[in-house]
């Protein structure tokens, strides 16, 4: 046989039947729906926390979790001091979904010694890593004060590419007491400098302004009571933060006493650009009462003091509600606080305490979740829940965020001896959903999975210490091994993936120094939203099942939403129509598809906010011939038993295809009744094509308008002495006399790169007659070659 051989890429193969020109009965995935990983091209990723310590008595450890689905990931952590200057520490690889922690006191005395116990040693610190998405890492910096009761936990996010995002940073500066410090932290994400002002006001008492400026990379730390002065006015006030160029600065507040040993994170809330007034709801979703739950450790006769720093950072007044539901040990329920105005600039304090010596709520209540509700804009109200005991030696904090989300991917959970772990998620909305709970374990390798259902306003607490003591089976009756201390976790949302009603919170817990820090997980929005396949290319006439996807921030992969698609449409209908995700080919010509669904977003950083995206599908519909005339073209060059045969194509619509590929594909195996086993020729018993390519109206038919050839059919043999052969020696073996292989060819024009359309089948034959003669058809035409 003489055929040209070509290389057979994988592509997409339209064939143009009858059945395919009916429309299909969709069948959509659930919403929400893994359908592949993404294409692994990785691009230089980073995500900073706003502050490290290695100043004397001071120290981080540096936690770190790779949160890509089936993929191990390398990073590189980063320190940058105070000064901008970079500090690279040493790679470390993950597994998926596992997280480790590295102590910068140990690893920097082998990078950077100079910087460990000495003053001013701060910075920001970063970990890069080549990825799809900075979320496909998650990141956190835990600084502590050792020998005391003192840590500081700071979230890791992309705060470079906030740029243009936030007008200003509102948020509340507190000195409990003559020997607290409140220091304000400022980090320059960027290669860039900045400038900036810090404004400080307070209940009476002139406004303190402080003009800012951060080379590339450098980090501000100002301390309250220092910018102040004599101004101070009372023991808490108000902290705005703008920068003109709106730059995606990442700041941190904390406040801490080495006296009395209080931690407490001030947390700080941007401004939204450009944003219009609407309702806003924040969450706290673990604020300890005046009855501290026995899972704190903290002495018995602990007696908390719960209270909400509220600031109305608008230019006007502003209605707030407010609601706590508790929860004690035998019972939950919900107070509804009397709404009350705030007017421009007012600070005020609610005492959650007072609620429960008065009987709104019972005194054994242990946790509160509180929710704020305000109209407005982004950071008019500025909340922060604090619940210390009167010596503000023992207590914790609960922040409030704003939103519900589909999925969280956490950070570090302990347990051992002197550390655990409490985990809380909570229905937000306004139906019933199903909240899965997975703890990760044993480097990633290991799940435990809980899944319940919880009603509006529920809550599930689950505490990672009482489970593993208690051997207590997950949804998969699988238990954590008792020797495990450590692992990352994630929350989410079954029955909403993708708009989740979930809110969430962490503590860990220190019960050698009664203090309990919270940690929250990071959200994972989508991007990359897009019709599929992308792009399409197909002939006029057939139907398409489109699909719906978007890329998964965090895991790296694709899921499916075609059910949940609405908006279905094509830009140019007099091409290609798209009235709901079955495409229909109407004509030659170019096309764009889409279609909407309503996602989590990504932007900004750490924000999964609710959009509306547009999935998109570029369609170009390619003239396919729909007739293929076959003519013999005489004896194949330099084959003497192959002939040549001239294929003419065509179309309705007379288009020219003229500098087209076309290529022939196996229609499967042949068969050949020349055929004999263990003949010494390469006769083949299932004969197949080798995948010719040719340009139409080019190589052997070069400007005949519309053809392509020659298809050379028949034995390759140069000699021409295996017809012979046959005869002479098939006989013996069985083999009857004449004998015929057949070989079954698809062919396809290429309407892409990526998308050939099949147009015709046939049956190639290849006959050794009794005679001197071979007889080759194509598609019913034959040639007779003599002599042979």
């Amino acid at each position: 046989m003489n055929r040209r051989l070509a290389t057979l890429f994988a592509s997409l193969l339209i064939i143009t039947l009858p059945a395919i020109c009916q429309t299909p009965q969709p069948k959509f995935p659930k919403p929400g729906t893994r359908v592949g990983l993404a294409e692994w091209k990785p691009t230089q990723q980073e995500v900073m926390a706003s502050y490290w310590s290695l100043e004397p008595g001071w120290n981080t450890e540096l936690e770190i979790r790779n949160n890509l689905a089936e993929r191990q990931l390398t990073v590189t952590p980063v320190l940058r001091t105070a000064a901008g200057r970079e500090v690279v520490l040493p790679d470390v690889v993950l597994a998926s979904e596992e997280v480790t922690s590295i102590n910068l006191q140990q690893a920097v005395a082998q990078a950077a010694p100079e910087l460990v116990n000495r003053m001013g040693s701060f910075g920001s610190a970063a970990v890069r890593f080549g990825g799809l998405n900075d979320r496909n890492v998650f990141a956190a910096a835990m600084v502590y004060r050792e020998g005391h009761p003192i840590d500081f936990h700071f979230d890791g996010y992309d705060a470079a590419s906030n740029d243009g995002y936030f007008s200003g940073i509102e948020g509340i500066w507190w000195l409990p007491a003559g020997t607290s410090t409140d220091y304000l932290i400022v980090s320059n994400p960027y290669r860039k400098p900045v400038t900036g002002s810090l404004a400080l006001t307070s209940a009476s008492g002139p406004s303190k302004q402080v003009k800012l400026a951060l080379g590339p990379l450098q980090t501000a730390r100002i301390d309250i009571r220092e910018a102040l002065g004599n101004s101070t006015g009372g023991d808490m006030g108000g902290v705005t933060l703008t920068f003109p160029g709106n730059e995606g600065i990442s700041a941190s507040e904390i406040v801490f006493d080495e006296v009395t040993g209080l931690a407490a994170i001030m947390k700080l809330f941007e401004r939204d650009k450009d944003e219009s007034i609407a309702t806003h709801v924040l969450r706290a979703p673990m604020i300890a009462l005046r009855q501290p739950d026995a899972a704190l450790a903290y002495p018995k006769d602990t007696v908390l003091s719960p209270r909400l720093f509220l600031r109305n950072a608008g230019i006007t007044s502003l209605q707030v509600s407010l609601g706590i539901d508790w929860r004690s040990p035998n019972s939950t329920g919900t107070y509804k606080y009397p709404a009350f105005n705030l007017s421009s600039n007012q600070l005020r304090a609610v005492d959650l305490g007072v609620l429960q010596d008065s009987g709104a709520i019972p005194k054994d209540a242990n946790w509160g979740n509180v929710t704020l509700s305000y109209t407005g804009t982004s950071a008019d109200l500025v909340p922060v829940a604090v619940s210390y005991d009167s010596k503000q030696r023992y207590g914790l904090q609960s922040p409030f965020t704003e939103g519900t989300n589909r999925m969280f991917k956490g950070g570090m959970w302990h347990v051992d001896s002197t550390h655990n772990s409490l985990i809380t998620t909570g229905n937000g909305g306004s139906e019933t959903t199903k909240a899965q709970v997975s703890l990760f374990y044993n480097g990633g390798k290991s799940q435990y999975r809980l899944e319940k259902v919880l009603a509006p306003g529920q809550q599930l607490l689950l505490d990672v210490g009482q489970l593993i003591r208690n051997q207590l089976p997950d949804s998969d009756g699988n238990v954590i091994p008792p020797e495990t201390i450590m692992g990352s976790y994630e929350l989410r949302d079954l029955d909403h993936p993708a708009v989740g009603l979930l809110y969430e919170g962490k503590l860990t817990i220190d019960k050698t120094y009664g203090h309990a820090s919270y940690g929250c997980g990071t959200c994972c929005g989508y991007y990359n939203p897009k019709l599929n396949p992308n792009p399409f290319n197909g002939p006029p006439s057939i139907y398409n099942q489109d699909s719906y996807v978007a890329q998964e921030q965090c895991g790296g992969y694709w899921d499916d939403f075609t059910g949940s698609a609405y908006s279905w449409q094509s830009t140019n209908t007099a091409v290609a129509t798209l009235p709901n995700s079955v495409l229909y080919t109407v004509a030659v010509g170019s096309a764009s598809g889409n279609a909407q669904n309503v996602l989590q977003d990504t932007h900004p950083a750490p924000r999964c906010p609710t959009r509306a995206m547009q999935g998109n599908q570029p369609v170009t519909v390619c003239p396919t011939p729909k007739t293929e005339v076959t003519n013999g073209a005489g004896v194949s060059s330099g084959a003497p038993l192959s002939s040549a045969f001239n294929q003419a194509i065509s179309d309705p619509s007379n288009d020219s295809f003229d500098g087209k590929e076309v290529e022939e594909q196996s229609g499967g195996p042949g068969t050949n009744t020349c055929y004999w086993n263990g003949n010494p020729y390469g006769i083949q018993q299932y004969p197949t094509v080798s995948g010719g390519t040719w340009t139409v109206a080019g190589n052997d038919v070069a400007g005949q308008h519309n053809h392509w050839g020659y298809d050379n059919v028949g034995y390759s043999d140069p000699t021409g002495t295996i017809a012979g052969l046959i005869r002479q020696n098939g006989p013996p073996n069985g083999v009857s006399i004449p004998c015929t292989g057949s070989m079954f060819q698809i062919m396809v024009v290429k309407c892409s790169d990526t998308t050939n359309v099949a147009y015709t089948s046939d049956t190639l034959t290849f006959t050794v007659n009794a005679t001197q003669s071979v007889t080759n058809c194509r598609n019913g035409v034959c040639q007779t070659i003599s002599g042979h």
